[in-house]
C-alpha cells in the first residue's frame, strides 16, 4: 500500500489592501456553480482509516456507509434513516485494514469486501437477513484497494491483487468461489476497480507496470488494453453506463492531476478534470441517472475534499467540506435527484464523516480572526444562492446571554465570503456570532460560533459608533455605505465568489502540521 504523505498545504493566498478604511480582497478565481448547500456529519470518531470508506444509496435514496477501523480491526457499517445514522461493527470482522467496498443488492441488503491483514486474505461479508455472514475469498497482496460489484441476481464479483501481485477476479454463485487470473504480465496490480457492462460481464480497471489498464471478459477470455501509457496512475475508479460506455477516473501521479478516461466505442479518450495543485488523491467516480460523471477526490495542497461534476460539457468544481485535512479516503454516490453524497476521513479529528450537497440557500459561519480585547473580524460565507438572484446577508453577534445585534448587512448575487470588523466589545468576555441569509420569507442561519476576547489593555477601549461597509467580489464593488451601530466599529465587508478560505484559517492550519 502506498503511504500517505502529510505535508503543509500550499496556503490559500489572501491579500488585504487598505484604502481609505476599506478592505479589498485579491484571491485566485475558482470555477463552480452556486447550487449546493453543504451539510456535514461526523459518523464515528476515534478511528484510524488506512484506505477508502465506501458509500452507496439504496432504492429509497438512503445512504449506506462502510469502512475499516485499523485500530480496532473491525469493519463498520451504517445506514441513515430520517436523518439519523445507525452504525455498528459487522460481527465476525477482524484485523481489517485498508479500503472497504460496499454494494447493495436488489433488496437493499449490504455486501462488503475488505482485507484481513493478519491472515493476508480478501474477505467478503453480507447481511443475510438473519445476521451477517462472512466468507474467505482468496489470499491477497495487500495494497489497500479491493473491488466489488454485484450482478442483478446478487452474484458478487471481486477484483484484487493475488499474493504474487497478479490481478485476479473471483465470483460466488451457489458454491465455492470461482477464481481466475486476469493479467499475469503486470508485476503488481494495484487499485483494482470492477464493474459490470450491460451484458453482465465483468470489466476491471487497474494499475500495472506504471500504466493504466482495462480488462474485460468477452465470453471466453480476458481482453486487455492500455488506457493511459504516459503516467503512473493512482486511485483508479471504474464505472460503466447503460449504453456500454466505460468511464475511469484516476490520479496521474507524475502530473499531480485528476483525469477521466472514456471509451467511445473505438478508442479511449482522456481529459484533465483538475490540475490546480496536487489533486486527484483517493479519486472516486459515480455516474448519475443521465450517465454524467461525478468525482470526489482530495486536494493535498489545499488539504480539502473536492468534488467535480460535469454539466453542459464543463467541469464544475466544489469543496463539500473546508475543514483542514478532511477529505482523505473519499467515496461518492449520486441520487436520482442528482444530489451528491460523500463518505470520507478527517485526519485531525480522527473521524469518519458524511457530507451531502442539497440544492438551496446555504451559509456558513467561520471562526472570527484577529480577535483582541475589544475587536474581532467576523467572517461568513454564502455557500449557495440556490434559485435566488439576490440574497441579503448579515452578521448577528452578542456577548454571552446578551441580545443579538445585527451588523454588516449586504446584498449578494453570487457565492461569496464576507468579513466585518467590530470594535468596542467587552474585554475578557465570551461572545457568539452567526451569519444569516434571507431571501423573502426564507431565513437560513449558519452555525453559532463562540469566541472570547482577551483581557483589557491598561487604557481600555473607547467604542466607536460609525461603521463603514464594503462588499466586493470578482465582479467588483457591490455595496458601500455607512450605518450607526449600537456598539459600533470600523467595519468592512469583503465578498468574493471563490473557493478560498480566510487567511487566518490558513495560518492555523499550517501550525497544525
Amino acid at each position: 500500500m502506498m503511504p500517505r504523505t502529510r505535508s503543509v498545504p500550499r496556503a490559500w493566498q489572501l491579500t488585504t489592501i487598505a484604502l481609505a478604511g476599506i478592505a479589498f480582497f485579491q484571491i485566485p478565481s475558482a470555477s463552480g456553480d452556486a447550487g449546493f448547500a453543504w451539510s456535514n456529519d461526523i459518523l464515528l470518531g476515534d478511528v484510524d482509516l488506512t484506505g477508502p470508506a465506501a458509500i452507496a444509496l439504496d432504492s429509497r435514496g438512503r445512504p449506506h456507509v462502510a469502512f475499516a477501523d485499523a485500530s480496532s480491526g473491525a469493519v463498520w457499517y451504517g445506514r441513515r434513516d430520517s436523518g439519523v445514522w445507525g452504525l455498528q461493527p459487522i460481527p465476525g470482522t477482524s484485523n481489517a485494514e485498508g479500503g472497504v467496498r460496499l454494494a447493495l443488492d436488489g433488496f437493499d441488503a449490504p455486501h462488503v469486501v475488505y482485507f484481513d491483514e493478519s491472515r493476508r486474505v480478501v474477505m467478503y461479508a453480507w447481511d443475510a437477513g438473519a445476521g451477517w455472514m462472512t466468507s474467505e475469498v482468496d489470499r491477497s497482496h495487500f495494497e489497500g484497494h479491493v473491488g466489488l460489484v454485484l450482478a442483478a441476481d446478487g452474484t458478487p464479483h471481486v477484483a484484487y491483487a493475488w499474493d504474487s501481485g497478479r490481478l485476479r477476479h473471483a465470483w460466488l454463485s451457489g458454491g465455492p468461489w470461482v477464481i481466475e487470473t486476469v493479467d499475469s504480465n503486470v508485476v503488481t496490480a494495484r487499485y483494482a476497480s470492477v464493474a459490470l457492462n450491460p451484458d453482465g460481464r465483468p470489466e476491471i480497471a487497474y494499475y500495472g507496470n506504471g500504466q493504466l489498464w482495462h480488462a474485460r471478459w468477452i465470453g471466453y477470455r480476458w481482453e486487455i488494453a492500455i488506457v493511459d501509457p504516459t503516467t503512473s496512475p493512482e486511485f483508479v475508479s471504474l464505472r460503466t453506463d447503460t449504453s456500454g460506455g466505460r468511464w475511469i477516473a484516476y490520479r496521474a501521479q507524475e502530473e499531480r492531476e485528476l483525469r477521466l478516461a472514456l471509451w467511445n466505442g473505438s478508442a479511449w479518450l482522456r481529459e484533465v478534470v483538475d490540475s490546480n495543485g496536487d489533486v486527484g488523491w483517493d479519486a472516486s467516480l459515480a455516474l448519475d441517472v443521465a450517465g454524467q460523471p461525478h468525482i470526489s477526490y482530495y486536494d493535498r495542497d489545499a488539504a480539502v475534499l473536492r468534488y467535480a461534476r460535469k454539466e453542459a460539457g464543463e467541469w464544475r468544481l466544489h469543496i463539500p467540506d473546508r475543514r483542514f485535512v478532511a477529505g482523505w479516503f473519499s467515496s461518492v454516490a449520486v441520487g436520482a435527484d442528482g444530489q451528491p453524497h460523500f463518505a470520507y476521513y478527517s485526519w485531525p479529528e480522527r473521524s469518519v464523516r458524511y457530507a451531502f450537497g442539497g440544492f438551496g440557500l446555504g451559509v456558513r459561519t467561520w471562526p472570527p480572526r484577529g480577535v483582541t480585547a475589544t475587536s474581532a473580524v467576523l467572517v461568513g460565507e454564502l455557500t449557495s444562492v440556490g434559485n435566488a438572484t439576490k440574497v441579503n446577508v448579515t452578521f448577528e453577534w452578542r456577548a454571552a446571554r446578551g441580545d443579538w445585534q445585527p451588523g454588516g448587512a449586504v446584498t449578494l448575487s453570487e457565492r461569496s465570503f464576507v468579513s466585518f470588523t467590530i470594535e468596542g466589545l467587552e474585554p475578557a468576555t465570551a461572545h457568539q456570532v452567526r451569519f444569516v441569509a434571507t431571501v423573502g420569507a426564507e431565513v437560513v442561519s449558519g452555525e453559532t460560533v463562540t469566541f472570547s476576547t482577551s483581557p483589557p489593555s491598561p487604557r481600555g477601549a473607547n467604542p466607536v459608533i460609525v461603521a463603514s461597509i464594503f462588499a466586493a467580489s470578482a465582479a467588483g464593488v457591490t455595496a458601500f455605505g455607512y450605518f450607526l451601530a449600537r456598539r459600533g466599529a470600523t467595519g468592512r465587508i469583503g465578498a468574493r465568489n471563490t473557493e478560498t478560505p480566510p487567511a487566518e484559517d490558513t495560518r492555523q492550519r499550517e501550525r497544525m502540521l
